[in-house]
């Protein structure tokens, strides 16, 4: 993870002169597929928009996952301190779901503006479906290019990002709990369990110890979650 974000960091931080030396490699090559392949890069994705909000994008993600990813590791680790950064990481997530793409089209936008290139998408989308009742006889839903990539592209990876942030979780403490080869729970049954609990949770059940009275009465269907919460 420590590797995947200092690889985004150094993109969105050094681009122009990524761009910058790619042209002067093809410009100074001598070898046809070099010149026309760095040419290309430069052009078609380093001066693309969409790779530059997709590279804020990613760092803001990675940055946050990657902080809270470094401490379930320790060997030091305070499950108390660990539960909140975990619930922390997941209002995170929620609040970037929220306005996070706005953001970071500010930002990508000063990216486009510092590289003299236009903060523009290059092409429009159309989404093709089938009429449904009561609608107008048109039959093509037409997105506009920036509105499908924050619904096929944002959207989607952060909605990816807080299920991988759970599983991930999850994997650290059947990890913690683990003693001699034998494990108290499965992380992979405590992931759905949790993903269950997330939709069938009453609305009354507000404090940790709802939850787990909660749970006691589930035991049968959901016992790594009934487990985890009694930690």
């Amino acid at each position: 993870m420590e590797s995947h974000v200092e690889n985004v960091k150094t993109i969105k931080e050094q681009i122009a002169q990524i761009r910058d030396a790619l042209y002067d490699l093809a410009n100074d090559s001598e070898d046809h597929k070099t010149k026309s392949e760095a040419e290309s890069l430069a052009l078609y994705e380093l001066e693309n928009f969409e790779f530059l909000l997709g590279v804020v994008i990613w760092y803001k993600l990675l940055h946050a996952i990657n902080t809270v990813s470094k401490f379930l590791q320790s060997e030091n680790m305070d499950i108390d301190v660990a539960i909140k950064l975990l619930q922390r990481i997941v209002l995170f997530l929620e609040e970037f779901r929220e306005d996070g793409y706005d953001k970071a089209k500010v930002e990508a936008k000063e990216m486009a503006r510092e590289m003299g290139i236009e903060a523009v998408f290059r092409e429009k989308r159309v989404i093709r479906r089938k009429k449904q009742f009561g609608e107008s006889n048109r039959e093509e839903v037409i997105q506009s290019a920036t509105e499908s990539f924050r619904i096929n592209y944002f959207l989607f990876i952060i909605d990816q990002a807080h299920d991988e942030s759970l599983l991930r979780s999850c994997k650290n403490l059947e990890n913690s709990l683990t003693h001699k080869g034998c494990y108290n729970i499965n992380k992979d049954d405590l992931f759905s369990e949790l993903t269950f609990l997330m939709c069938s949770l009453p609305r009354e059940a507000k404090a940790a110890i709802d939850v787990v009275n909660y749970l006691k009465k589930m035991d049968v269907c959901l016992p790594n979650a009934h487990i985890a919460y009694k930690i």
